[in-house]
């Protein structure tokens, strides 16, 4: 494995690790009810990032002047600006979004969150410009410190106070940390302007992916918000402890697999023998990722009450579904990621609608009483749709043949259908796996026939 490599993993994995272990403290020693009211503040800052993202970073890694200081001081200028209109988005807010949830009394809770945007938004973007050239040290020392002491934060605010403040503190103190280390660790001195033709040329990039993120925060948050609205607090708890476990260390895989890929298939040419290879070593990667993080989840689901508690015990039969949902949109990513190296950032949302369908599905399942694990097979469902959908996309758009991908989600199907009939039965489920990675091994000998359209 190449330091780039063990770089890469270490930027992301750590963030995802801190996060994992902070979700076991707070679910183990707050309970599923104050789980719940947490979850609302993770909804809310994804809304205000939904609402405000244009892929900044995106851009600064695929654009041909991505290395020049002039365009990552106006890409900075446009990240303040970012970060000031979210916060006073969200203090102006805060006293609604208590009410619509009905936590009014955590109404000051809320204004808090304004804080964690701006932060974010003062960060230097050399740690992403290196990535670039391949080099992750910089993000992940970042991400390690500020993951640690956020963590670190939380255990020492629960020896104070046993309630959601320890988590909001904590989600104060990361992105505060972040934020020194990204200027701590710079070789380019901080500076943020404006200019217009950047401007258009970002909005031009990132309006899809606008969108996109529109369309993720309702498929992400929208079912949160349907059961806070006609659920409870406990079924909020746990359908995001389920999230955490499974669709949050996706997110990770997203975010590495687009710093490691998007550069190398930007750079090579469309119809290139190097632009398929890549194309084919990147499907690869994430099948593999798909499978291992679907046993896993099957793996913990008979463990789940004694990490978080009791409380959680109910999780335990649909941590496989999860896991599978999980495992679908790591697929996607490689056809998001090739989508975007070409430029065509309609690829995504248009492949998010079927969730946003299965959200006004599972919002009306709901209403009429309908219980938690029947909104995450709706989910399964949609989310199946969805990845159907991007096969095609993929040949419509890019001009990629999709069967190999095809292929791999039916080794993902097989899969989670075993550890579905055999939740229990260890031994099988990892033959079984792994025969699917014997298979896909033999599956990626053969290239990806790259056609036109």
């Amino acid at each position: 494995m190449s330091k780039s490599t063990q770089m890469l993993i270490l930027a992301h994995g750590s963030h995802s690790a801190f996060a994992f272990l902070r979700n076991i403290i707070v679910a183990r020693y707050l309970g599923v009810e104050d789980f719940g009211v947490a979850a609302t503040f993770a909804i809310v800052l994804g809304g205000i990032e939904a609402l405000t993202t244009i892929g900044l970073i995106q851009f600064l890694l695929r654009a041909p002047d991505g290395d020049a200081a002039k365009l990552q001081s106006e890409l900075q200028g446009l990240q303040i600006f970012r970060g000031l209109l979210s916060a006073i988005v969200i203090l102006l807010a805060a006293p609604s979004i208590s009410v619509f949830f009905n936590l009014g009394q955590y109404s000051h809770y809320f204004s808090w969150l304004a804080t964690i945007p701006l932060l974010i938004s003062l960060q230097h973007m050399d740690m992403y410009r290196a990535q670039r050239q391949g080099d992750f040290s910089q993000l992940a020392k970042v991400n390690l410190i500020s993951g640690l002491a956020g963590f670190l934060a939380l255990i020492a605010t629960l020896s104070i106070t046993k309630d959601v403040t320890a988590v909001l503190g904590a989600i104060i103190v990361q992105p505060t940390i972040a934020c020194l280390g990204s200027h701590l660790s710079a070789t380019r001195c901080y500076r943020a302007s404006f200019d217009r033709s950047t401007l258009n040329r970002v909005l031009k990039f990132g309006f899809p992916i606008l969108l996109n993120g529109l369309l993720l925060f309702a498929v992400l948050h929208g079912e949160k918000v349907a059961i806070a609205k006609w659920g409870s607090l406990e079924m909020v708890g746990l359908f995001t402890l389920g999230l955490t476990l499974s669709v949050v260390p996706a997110g990770v895989v997203d975010r590495a697999i687009q710093a490691k890929f998007l550069p190398e298939l930007a750079s090579a040419n469309e119809f290139s023998d190097r632009f398929q290879q890549r194309t084919v070593r990147l499907a690869k990667n994430c099948l593999l990722l798909a499978l291992g993080l679907l046993l896993t989840l099957t793996l913990l689901a008979p463990f789940v009450g004694l990490f978080f508690g009791d409380d959680f015990w109910p999780l335990a039969d649909l941590l496989p579904l999860f896991g599978y949902i999980a495992g679908l949109r790591i697929l996607r990513t490689a056809l998001v990621c090739t989508s975007m190296s070409r430029a065509i950032t309609s690829f995504a949302p248009i492949s998010n609608i079927p969730r946003c369908v299965g959200l006004t599905v599972i919002s009306y399942a709901l209403a009429q009483g309908v219980s938690l694990a029947g909104v995450v097979w709706i989910a399964v469902l949609f989310e199946t749709i969805g990845l159907v959908l991007a096969t095609t996309l993929i040949r419509l758009q890019v001009g990629l043949n999709p069967i190999p991908f095809l292929q791999a989600f039916a080794i993902l199907l097989a899969t989670f259908s075993l550890a579905m009939i055999l939740p229990t039965s260890w031994t099988a489920f990892l033959c079984v796996l792994g025969l699917s990675c014997r298979f896909a091994d033999h599956l990626w000998q053969t290239k990806v026939g790259h056609q036109g359209h």
